[in-house]
This record gives C-alpha cells, structure tokens and sequence, in this order.
C-alpha cells in the first residue's frame, strides 16, 4: 500500500527548499545584492533559509508561529520564486547550456535519490533524543505558536533555530521527517552551492569534479538522533565565502559582511558549537593582519572590519536571545549557564584536562575523523588567500576543542558533534582551490605529478570520501537508501495509538489552562494548547531557578513545582518507560562513560523515587495504562 504521508512530505520538503531560494532571492533585491552578483540558487537557498530563521525568531517571541502562520511563510517564499523566475530567468532560457546541463545531469539524479531516502524514516528512531524532544519542540511549536520548556536539557542548550525548522516541515507532515531537514534539504543546498563554486573544475576537469559532488552526495552524515549536523554546515560554509570575499576586498564590502552575519546567526540557532569555527576563523585573519599593520590607524581598520559581521550576527541574533533568556534564563548556552545544571554538562574524564586533551588528540586519530582531518594540512601550502588558510586551520582547532568538551563520550558521539568542523572546513577547502584551475594556469594541470596542486588535493579529498563512507559508524545513509522502498510503502507512526490516547484522557482529567509537569516518553503526542505543558527530559539537567531539589524529598520536589503554578504531573511507570524513563536502564546500564552512573543516574533516580511516594500521597488516577496521573494541588 503506497503511503501518501510520504509523497506529501516529498514535494512539501522540495515546496521548503523553494521557498527559501524564493526569499533569498527577495532579500537579495531588496538589498541590491543580485545586481551585484549572480549567487547561484544554493547560495539563494541558504541565505533564504537563514532568513527564515531569523523571521522565525521574530515569530516565536510574539507567539505566532503557528501552523498557519508557517504554511503561508512557504507559500510567500515560493511565490517569490516564481516571481523572480519570471521575471529574470524565464528570458534566459534560450541561452541555456544544454550540454552543461547534460554533463551534470548523474549528479541531479544522484542527488535525487539521496534527497528521496531522507524524506521518511521506516526503522526505529532515538527515543531519548527524537521521541523525548526533537519530535515533541516542533510540535509545541506548530500548535502554540512559540518554544518555552524551562525544564528540558535539549531547549536549554540551543537557540532552537534547528526546532523552527522542523516545525517549518513536521506541521504538515508526519513524525517520520525528522531526518529529512538534515539529510535531505541542507544537502540539497550544499549540493548546489558546490555546483556553482566548482564551476571552474568544470571547465579543466570535469571528472574530477563529478567525482567530487558524487562522493560528496553519497557521504553519510554521522548521527544518531536527528539534530543539526549538515544544517549548520550549509549555513557556516556560505559565510565563510562571503568573509573571504570581504576580506579580500581592500575597502571592506558591507554587504558582503551583512550576508555573512545573517547566515551565522542561523547557524549559531541550531547548535552552539557552530561559534567555535566561524570565530576562530577571524580570530586567526585578525592575528595575522595585526602582524602586519604599521601603525594605530591600521589597527582601528583591523577592528572595525572583524567587528562589522559579528555585530550583524548580535543584530539577527536578538529575538533569539530574548526568547532564549525569557524560556531558560541564559542568552547564549554556554556562556551563560541560565537553567543549565553545569554538572550535567561534564562530559569529560576524573583525571583532568590533560587527560581530555590526550583523549581529544587520540579520538581525532580514528580513521573517520583523521580522513577529514589530515587532508586539511595540504591547503596550507597552497596559493589560496591569507582567510581561507585560517578558516581551515580553524576548522581544525575547532574540531580538537569539540572534540577536547565530548571527551569520553562514546566515539560515535564524538564523531557526530565533531564532523560539522571539518567537513565544513572540507568543503571550504575544495571550494577555494577550485578557483585555482582558471585563475592561476601553473596549477591547472597534473603533468607536474605533484600531490600538492590543487588538483592534486581535490582527488585526495575524492578517495579519502569514498574511503570514510565505508566506515562502520557511517552507514545511516546507506540504510536510508536501501529502505527507500519501505519509506514509500510503509505508513504508521512509531508508537502505537494507545500512547496518545492515554495522554490525552490523563490530560482531559485536569482543568483547560493548568499547568502539568510531564514525564512521558512521547511528548510530542500531547495537545499542547489545552494546558501548560512542562516536559522533563534529562532530569535535573535544567530546570528553573534555584533549581528542582532532587535529594531533598519528596515534599521539597512538591512545593518546588507548585511555586511554579504546577498541580499536576502526569508521569510514566518507571517499569513502562521505553529507555531514558525506565529505572532498569539507571539501575543496570551499559553505557561505558562514567558521568551517565555518577552525575547522571542520582538525580534521576531520586526523581522517580519522590514521584512514587508523591503518587502514594496525593490523588492518583491510574487508567491502567503505562502513565499515571498525580495531583499535588493542596
């Protein structure tokens, strides 16, 4: 039986991308952007998608962003696509270059099967992350119109841009999209931004470059849960090219500045660890001009231009702060901790920070990571402008200071909140050196056989991707690919009906408006409009000021939720959860990384102790269920 949920979610994800190119293009008209320039559609995507981020912002601060709201965002970004399509590209069709076209044409189709394995996911999905939270955001989001969960780790810890762009999708569709922000359209839009970049391989050689977007096209993208990884890079990788084109220029190019800001406040949305290699890029250029300057004036140029982009990040930035700190008390997660439990955030070994920095170097000497690693070192004797050497050499430091904050964390862990840095570091890098082929003829030919020309580098780059994509922590794509047909087929959602009927008829015993605390594997099955929900996902992770007392009783867990307007909590069996709310998994757990027995398993466990006698000592409605309906009002 065909499932239609996946067709829909196909054309509506396709529906998003245009939109976005729609609203880059509107944004570039408005600015005067496109008469300077012809970005190409990818470079439209992710300034456009980075426009609806900030939008977004603007949105979940008033509380508006509600489905409606979002379906007419698409609608309005695709109709400025047609528009602009009309109007400056519909003459131009006679001059289009079939054969160019027809040369490109495998990998159109190539990436046209990758974007059709991202749409649905048939199989199991994470049920601590996904089901607990990256499934439940969007959907508070799409029927309350705004992102406020003071108690969940996950919203504490990011802007929640990658949550906006979820719902953007998840309000139409089903919970089986998850992925396909990530796999599916962030990839599109890089695929895109390489076509137009590598246009000069096109010209000199075009195998190279073809094998280049291919293997590109089919790398997998380590993951366990359906956060931000490629999102991220689709929005970093297109700053970094204006910043090299603003500080290439010798007055400094505003414009080029403000784009570039606008597209790192949409990554600094999704994951606060995108920062770390955007800065260190300007930090390293900053350094290296301050080296050169003569005198004091050269020195306020240095500082006006490294501040010109960072201040347009602050400016796009600012409804996301704002919302940030009214929801979990901190502007920017790690910065400030706000409702962060910082103990939950030790991730690192008891023997110090050497230790860490032995456990980072070591990590980033497994063969996935040192693949995308250590060709990285090749750009730097390369003839490529002074920035791009030190946003590569950034996207290293930041991968060992990534690397250095997981640190023993198990290695796909590390992997996956790694892999952004230097894959973006990779691309940038291609990126640039494709340029070399038509600007610098000493480098457009092999006939030197030296491994060091560009051409050289691109075709290491092309075998060390081939090479990574059969490690064995890189395989969710060939998954995806090979399920392809049961994504078609294949309807239903990942739990059963009961789940949300038994939510809804716990919540249809308390009074419309109140406030519930809830603990329940599937958050994002709850009607999230009939009361104040509270979701609790890390318990104790965060949690509003002065913070949940978790070893103080139960009466002190009590008076601390109904100070908070709280009367309720509606909590799962701890014998029923499905993983993370199941005391089995904190008695008797696996994980190898000793903070989840020692910080992690106490404060969870006393939860679900206090929450049994709190359930033995106040009115309890149990359906016969896998929940529980507890009453704390006095």
């Amino acid at each position: 039986m065909p499932n239609y949920d996946y067709f829909f979610a196909f054309f509506w994800g396709l529906a998003l991308l245009g939109a976005f190119i729609g609203h880059g293009r509107l944004l570039s008209h408005l600015c005067g952007w496109d008469r300077k320039e012809n970005l190409g559609w990818g470079m439209q995507a992710a300034l456009g998608m980075a426009a609806v981020v900030a939008v977004g912002g603007w949105l979940l601060l008033c509380k508006v962003s509600t489905t409606p709201v979002m379906v007419a965002l698409v609608i309005a970004g695709d109709a400025a696509a047609v528009f602009y399509f009309f109007r400056n590209d519909a003459k131009n069709l006679a001059r289009f270059d079939r054969g160019a076209f027809l040369k490109d044409l495998p990998l159109w189709i190539l990436a046209g099967v990758v974007y059709a394995a991202s749409v649905t996911w048939p199989g199991n999905i994470d049920p601590n992350d996904d089901i607990m939270c990256y499934l439940a955001m969007p959907e508070r989001i799409a029927q309350t119109g705004t992102l406020q969960d003071p108690f969940t780790a996950r919203r504490t810890y990011a802007l929640g841009g990658h949550m906006f762009f979820k719902a953007v999708i998840q309000c139409v569709t089903s919970e089986r999209t998850g992925h396909l922000p990530d796999m599916g359209i962030a990839k599109l839009i890089i695929f895109g931004i390489l076509l137009s970049r590598t246009a000069a391989l096109a010209q000199t050689h075009f195998p190279l470059r073809l094998a280049f977007i291919a293997a590109f096209l089919v790398f997998p993208v380590p993951r366990i849960s359906t956060n931000s990884s490629l999102t991220g890079v689709c929005l970093i990788l297109p700053a970094l090219l204006f910043l090299a084109d603003y500080f290439k220029s010798s007055s400094g190019n505003i414009s080029k500045a403000l784009q570039a800001g606008l597209l790192l406040a949409g990554a600094l949305t999704m994951r606060p660890t995108f920062l770390v290699l955007p800065l260190a890029a300007c930090g390293f250029f900053a350094l290296w001009q301050i080296c050169q300057f003569k005198n004091s004036n050269d020195l306020l140029s240095i500082a006006r231009r490294q501040a010109t982009p960072w201040l347009a990040v602050v400016l796009f930035l600012l409804p996301w702060m704002i919302l940030s700190y009214i929801d979990c008390r901190t502007p920017f997660f790690p910065l400030i901790p706000g409702n962060a439990n910082m103990n939950f955030v030790t991730v690192g070994s008891k023997d110090g920070a050497v230790a860490d920095w032995v456990a980072a170097c070591s990590f980033l000497t497994r063969p996935e990571a040192a693949a995308l690693v250590l060709p990285l070192f090749l750009v730097f004797i390369l003839p490529v402008e002074k920035f791009v050497k030190c946003a590569v050499g950034a996207s290293l430091v930041a991968s060992l200071c990534i690397a250095y904050k997981i640190g023993l964390a198990a290695p796909i862990d590390m992997f996956r909140f790694t892999f952004p840095a230097p894959f973006t570091g990779f691309l940038f890098g291609i990126c640039s050196i494709s340029g070399l082929q038509s600007t610098d003829h000493s480098f457009t030919s092999d006939s030197k056989g030296s491994l060091i020309t560009p051409t050289g580098f691109i075709a290491i780059t092309v075998g060390i991707l081939g090479l990574v994509h059969f490690a064995p922590s890189m395989s969710l794509l060939s998954e995806s690919i090979s399920s392809l047909y049961g994504q078609v087929t294949k309807p239903g959602p990942f739990l059963p009906q009961g789940y949300k009927d038994e939510y809804k008829a716990l919540q249809d015993l308390t009074p419309k408006g109140s406030s519930i605390l809830f603990a329940v594997d599937a958050p994002y099955l709850l009607d999230y409009k009939r009361n104040q929900i509270f979701n609790i996902d890390v318990i104790g992770a965060a949690s509003p000021a002065p913070g949940i007392p978790l070893f103080d009783g139960p009466e002190k867990l009590k008076s601390y939720l109904q100070k908070l307007g709280i009367n309720y909590i509606i909590a799962v069996k701890w014998d029923r959860g499905i993983h993370f709310l199941n005391r089995k998994t904190w008695l008797e757990h696996n994980r190898p990384e000793w903070f989840w027995k020692e910080l992690h398993a106490p404060p969870i466990l006393s939860f679900m102790t206090y929450v049994d006698e709190l359930a033995k000592k106040n009115k309890t409605v149990d359906l016969g269920g896998n929940c529980r309906l507890i009453c704390i009002a006095e």
